[in-house]
């Protein structure tokens, strides 16, 4: 048989061995393939993080920082990061995603009086007791319980809900789908997002025991 063809065969082989060989592990060790695969994923060299500068830096410390697989402690205080990073996620669904599990990760390193102090403006102090009570829903912790209940005395609720992703208002068919998208927690807070409750829990899921 000519090498072409016996290369040909071998990876139909792999295409339809893979299944197979997928089918025949029991669920427990699928689960620790599936966990080692997101660790692997998700890893970063343990370090000493500096402070982050621009989105993307903000954006890679706050989906890392805090996780058993990126170990290391910031020298700096998290209250000004987390309240510059509830304003960048305005600008940015993915960010606005991960602030639950950074929340939950650092909750024993966060200065709360300082933070509630931090969010000055009433549109974030709204958004950033949303997704404190995203972090103690999804996170079953009651430690933002005075945080949360001090920002809802200080920026109650709009008599108008408003939206939260930055641009939505000009486009149409956005708005259409964020007036029926946006998570009941959310409107609470006097926020309209284009980001159902089920894809907040899905990835603190997956993310949060890393």
């Amino acid at each position: 048989m000519a090498r072409t063809s016996m290369v040909s065969l071998g990876r139909r082989g792999g295409l339809r061995g893979g299944p197979a060989r997928a089918a025949s592990l029991r669920p427990q060790r699928r689960r620790e393939i599936a966990r080692e695969a997101a660790r692997r994923r998700w890893h970063r060299p343990a370090e000493t993080p500096s402070v982050p500068r621009g989105p993307a830096e903000l954006a890679s410390f706050v989906a890392h920082h805090g996780s058993s697989v990126a170990p290391g402690s910031a020298t700096f205080p998290l209250e000004g990061i987390v309240v510059a990073a509830v304003r960048a996620s305005k600008h940015d669904p993915a960010l606005a995603r991960m602030l639950p599990v950074f929340l939950w990760r650092v909750r024993e390193a966060l200065d709360l009086t300082s933070l509630v102090r931090k969010a000055r403006q009433p549109a974030s102090g709204r958004a950033l007791g949303f997704f404190l009570q995203v972090a103690a829903k999804l996170g079953r912790t009651r430690g933002f319980d005075q945080a949360i209940a001090a920002l809802r005395s200080s920026y109650a609720a709009p008599a108008r809900p408003i939206y939260f992703f930055h641009g939505t208002r000009a486009r149409p068919f956005e708005k259409m789908v964020t007036d029926s998208r946006t998570p009941t927690e959310a409107r609470r807070w006097g926020l309209l997002m284009n980001m159902p409750w089920d894809s907040f829990t899905s990835y603190f899921r997956k993310a949060a025991p890393l």
